[in-house]
């Protein structure tokens, strides 16, 4: 009966183990690369991929950086002091930024709205729903391959 017992809660602790360490490393998470050969952003959910998004990479004079970075702060906008509105901003490292096509400095209009191809002074430029989209579901923390 001891051996049962003794037996019944070995199996109960390991239970638990599993149970906690399901949703420490188990959590749903989001991973990104982006291909600066074809300017796609890949994304990533619990291992399996979720979608694609069409991109402005680095033009050749000022590429966008390559390696393994960490999401940070986002849902900004900037540059309204230099004539010019990026929306919905996601910082993938120091000055690299998803963030949305160009607009004029009052947000109403497109000043530059081209994706595919290389062109960005380094950041990422995504349409504006899917650099909002970005700032909606993707934490901070989250990784992102460039290659």
């Amino acid at each position: 009966m001891r051996n049962k017992i003794a037996l019944m809660l070995a199996i109960i602790m390991i239970m638990s183990c599993m149970s906690l360490t399901a949703l420490a490393v188990g959590r749903p998470h989001y991973d990104i690369y982006i291909s600066r050969a074809d300017c796609k952003v890949h994304i990533y959910y619990n291992d399996q991929y979720y979608k694609m998004m069409v991109c402005c990479v680095g033009a050749p004079s000022t590429p966008s950086p390559v390696g393994v970075f960490y999401t940070g702060n986002k849902g900004f906008s900037f540059g309204m002091e230099h004539g010019y509105q990026c929306k919905n901003a996601t910082v993938i490292t120091g000055n690299y930024l998803f963030h949305s096509i160009i607009y004029t400095a009052d947000g109403k209009y497109v000043k530059d709205g081209r994706l595919g191809i290389a062109c960005s002074h380094g950041c990422i430029r995504l349409a504006n729903v899917n650099a909002k989209w970005i700032v909606d579901n993707i934490p901070r923390g989250t990784m992102v391959k460039i290659r």
